[in-house]
């Protein structure tokens, strides 16, 4: 039921950004593409700069600038990312 609830859900733009393309960010960057969110990918995702601050400041400033109402932001460890990020 919860599933169902996000797929009526209305659609967001949504800044994706990695250090590295992994398995785990293609299928989640999928799986946000089907339930029918635009993505703007960032870092490894869309060949740019692939390091870890830079790709925590894109996401962020996509967000806190308004181009994307939500941000999914892939780290190894969470921490760093975090604190660039915020």
């Amino acid at each position: 039921m919860q599933a169902r609830r996000a797929m009526t859900a209305t659609a967001q733009t949504i800044a994706v950004g990695s250090d590295e393309s992994t398995p785990l960010t293609v299928a989640v960057s999928a799986e946000l593409g089907r339930r029918g969110h635009t993505l703007t990918l960032h870092g490894a995702l869309s060949q740019g700069d692939a390091r870890w601050p830079v790709v925590a400041r894109e996401v962020a400033e996509a967000v806190a600038g308004g181009a994307a109402s939500q941000g999914v932001l892939f780290c190894w460890t969470g921490t760093g990312g975090s604190i660039a990020a915020n």
